[in-house]
């Protein structure tokens, strides 16, 4: 094949209209308060649809909003609660005897390698690093 290292590749970030731009941002007021309020994140089977669902919105709108707004990935925002929701129950002491995987599970991951992998990924440390920060 060619080699075309020398071409310059600009991409086009999409501009929204004013329409557009409102809708996304009541979305995304939307979104907030169902994590504040309603916690969604700690349902383990929570996905792109039933998050939709949630707000009474398409998922195309709710991808949108989450990739225009908060520039993060459906899954990235998620976890982001989950950690921090993890955080504040490494706080309570009532929470010691508890293993790091059961209250990781407790914040709403549903399996060992995706709440290492979150952590990895979001943090840039080790879960342990959770419990020592």
């Amino acid at each position: 094949g060619f080699n075309r290292k020398s071409e310059v590749v600009l991409k086009l970030k999409n501009t929204l209209s004013l329409k557009e731009n409102t809708q996304l941002n009541e979305i995304a007021e939307k979104l907030t308060e169902l994590m504040k309020n309603d916690k969604v994140y700690l349902d383990q089977n929570l996905n792109l649809k039933l998050l939709s669902e949630h707000l009474n919105e398409k998922p195309y709108l709710t991808t949108k909003c989450l990739n225009i707004i908060f520039e993060k990935k459906f899954s990235d925002y998620i976890n982001a609660y989950r950690i921090e929701e993890l955080k504040r129950l490494l706080k309570n002491p009532n929470n010691n005897n508890l293993t790091l995987l059961a209250l990781a599970f407790d914040s709403g991951f549903n399996s060992k390698a995706s709440f290492n992998r979150a952590v990895k990924k979001l943090t840039g440390k080790p879960p342990g690093a959770l419990k020592h920060p």
